[in-house]
């Protein structure tokens, strides 16, 4: 077995420009820069506030701070391309009671399920590691209490499952600011990521242009429902073998669509 270490530091609360520039100017040699990232770190940021700063990847209410792709950009220019950005603790929100539980009820509901698949794609392109804070207890984690799902759990297991390590980010054109949308090839299929970051729903048509035209064996969507402050497990619907596809999203609910070319396992 080869073993392999990874140096790099420093764990600093934020991404804040006045700590991070000085550490990648002044410091050589090493594999990544950590950092803590939070949504926001108030108990009064509204959630439109709220998904607006994750899909430009930045906090709602930090001043200096750096964006994740101009980091990405300044780490790898210091360091080389092997270097990388890890979060290693993050959520929408860092306001805490005084037992250690979330303030912001929402980390516990479908809004953070919204959040984190729009972080995640966001994301996608400059960060290496994300690491969830906490994964189980006090509404931080994945799984609650009763060891059952949390809302953020299902964005988490879309995003590892349809998005995988070294997949293919391809070209996506949307005319709507209340849809996130990632277009991922993989060995299998081509996966169209979507998150309602708005509380109403919204009907989404999807193109898929292709440089040549293949023949699809099937198009199938697994979307996850809000109800009330929790959410639906994942459906399984068998759509028609068309290159356009129109699906609904409640507010916040997110979805994946797969175009499954033949000759591909699915």
């Amino acid at each position: 077995m080869q073993l392999r270490c990874a140096v790099g530091g420093m764990g600093v609360a934020a991404p804040w420009r006045t700590l991070v520039l000085p550490f990648i100017n002044d410091v050589q040699g090493l594999d990544f820069v950590s950092f803590h990232f939070y949504g926001t770190h108030n108990a009064s940021t509204d959630t439109d506030t709220l998904m607006k700063a994750a899909i430009t990847g930045v906090a709602v209410d930090l001043p200096n701070q750096l964006p994740l792709n101009l980091l990405h950009a300044l780490v790898r220019q210091r360091w080389g391309a092997h270097a990388g950005v890890y979060i290693t603790e993050a959520n929408i929100n860092s306001v805490r009671n005084d037992d250690g539980s979330a303030r912001d009820e929402r980390i516990a509901q479908p809004q953070a399920m919204a959040w984190w698949l729009t972080f995640l794609q966001t994301a996608s392109s400059t960060v290496n590691e994300i690491i969830q804070y906490k994964l189980c207890g006090g509404g931080w984690g994945l799984i609650d209490d009763a060891g059952m799902p949390t809302p953020a759990y299902w964005a988490v297991w879309l995003f590892n499952i349809y998005a995988p390590r070294d997949s293919d980010i391809c070209r996506l054109v949307s005319a709507d600011g209340a849809i996130k949308g990632m277009a991922v090839r993989t060995p299998t299929a081509l996966n169209v990521l979507m998150a309602n970051v708005r509380s109403e729903p919204i009907r989404i048509e999807v193109t898929v242009e292709w440089r040549s035209a293949p023949h699809l064996k099937m198009v199938r969507l697994r979307r996850i429902l809000p109800a009330g402050v929790s959410v639906s497990q994942p459906t399984y619907e068998i759509l028609s073998r068309e290159s356009t596809q129109r699906v609904l999203l409640p507010g916040y609910g997110i979805a994946v669509l797969q175009f499954v070319p033949l000759g591909n396992a699915g």
